[in-house]
């Protein structure tokens, strides 16, 4: 498929469609309505999303809508939690605490002090929130 002057939409089905942009890319999105407000959403580029790929993603979307859940909304705050758990991590709250903590100490002790966190502890527990 080329690329044209404008965006091209080749329609799959029940508003499933891969946009061709000027450029040549080629996306694939989902164009939907939720409580009348027109929505859209995007299940990645062609070629590395696929045909069967993109109608699976399409499949679950649309499952996700008919049982009354807007799926942007829950990407949205997947996106979100995902974020949270980051920040509240052991390691991000570890960095924090060291930055502080180093400012008043020997340079060469609070570098050991940081090998030591980042070689033996993040790799085991880094991950885990602070929350548990």
């Amino acid at each position: 498929m080329k690329a044209g002057k404008r965006e091209l939409k080749l329609a799959d089905g029940q508003g499933l469609y891969l946009l061709v942009t000027p450029t040549g890319a080629k996306h694939w999105r989902w164009k939907y309505r939720v409580n009348g407000k027109e929505k859209k959403m995007a299940f990645g580029s062609f070629p590395e999303v696929g045909l069967a790929e993109a109608r699976e993603l399409h499949a679950d979307a649309r499952k996700l809508l008919r049982s009354g859940v807007d799926p942007m909304e829950l990407r949205k705050s997947e996106r979100v939690e995902a974020q949270r758990g980051i920040a509240t991590s052991f390691e991000a709250v570890a960095l924090k605490w060291h930055e502080h903590w180093s400012s008043h100490k020997n340079p060469d002790y609070a570098g050991d002090v940081m090998t030591r966190l980042t070689r033996d502890i993040f790799p085991v527990i880094g991950h885990l929130p602070v929350e548990r």
